[in-house]
Order: structure tokens, then C-alpha cells, then sequence
């Protein structure tokens, strides 16, 4: 299917992300890749930045990929900023990897409340609330 369509760069994002649903990570990495080289159109080389990124196992190798990705998208600054908050942590800096978890919850904050952002504003509340020892970031819902 791929070849019939020319490897076209958001097939390749819908396989690669249907590759990832489904556990198959390296496949899914490469194909990412593939489309955010080929890809023209910036909506669908900010996503493949984004999807390779979130498939990293590596926190410099997803930074590297968010960095890639549309710095105006308020998901890709969340990402990033918990990125860089795991790196901090990663490098022992508790108080830059707080700073950045606030920014998440901040971000989060100002999105349309969804599943997602429900979720991912709770985990970085979570960690906030184990860095910092204050409980009240455990009770307090996401939003």
C-alpha cells in the first residue's frame, strides 16, 4: 500500500502511528522518520516530529524530535517541557525539573479540557506533588 501511494508522507504517519498502537515501536520510529523527511506540508511534519519523539526511549532523542516539531503547538510545548523536566531529573536539577512541570500544568491548563490533556496535566501534577512534597498537588483535579 505504501508503494502503491508513493511512501506518501502522511500514509506514512497514519501506518506509523497505527504501527505504535499496536506495540511494533522500531517499525513505527523508521516510518515517522521516513515522513518527516519527505513531508512538505508542515501540519503533517510537525505531527511526524511529534510521533517520533513520543517513540523515543532515549529523553535526548525526544527532545531532539520535539525541537523538530512546531514550537507554536501548545501539545508540543507540553511535551517538550516534560521532556526537559524528565531530563532535569535525569541530571539531578529537582528545581528546573519542577519549573518545567509547572509549565505543563500551565499549558495544560489553557487547553480544551480532553482525555489527553486531563491525563497528562494529572501525571505532571503528580510528579510535581512528589518533587516538591506538597500534597496538595496530589488532591488538586487536573483543570
Amino acid at each position: 500500500m505504501l508503494k502503491a501511494h508513493n511512501r506518501d508522507p502522511a500514509l506514512l504517519l497514519e501506518v506509523a502511528t497505527l504501527l505504535r498502537s499496536i506495540g511494533s515501536k522500531s517499525d513505527a520510529r523508521t516510518l515517522a522518520e521516513e515522513g518527516f523527511n519527505k513531508a512538505t506540508d508542515s501540519r503533517i511534519k510537525n505531527n511526524c516530529a511529534v510521533l517520533r519523539g513520543l517513540l523515543s526511549d532515549d529523553v535526548e532523542e525526544t527532545i531532539l524530535w520535539l525541537r523538530r516539531a512546531n514550537s507554536n503547538d501548545s501539545q508540543v510545548k507540553a511535551l517538550l517541557c516534560g521532556s526537559l523536566a524528565d531530563q532535569a531529573l535525569k541530571k539531578g536539577d529537582e528545581a528546573l525539573a519542577v519549573s518545567n512541570l509547572k509549565q505543563v500544568v500551565a499549558i495544560y491548563d489553557a487547553m480544551p479540557e480532553s482525555p489527553a490533556s486531563l491525563n497528562n496535566s494529572s501525571n505532571a501534577l503528580m510528579s510535581l506533588a512528589h518533587l516538591t512534597g506538597d500534597s496538595a498537588a496530589y488532591e488538586r483535579p487536573a483543570r
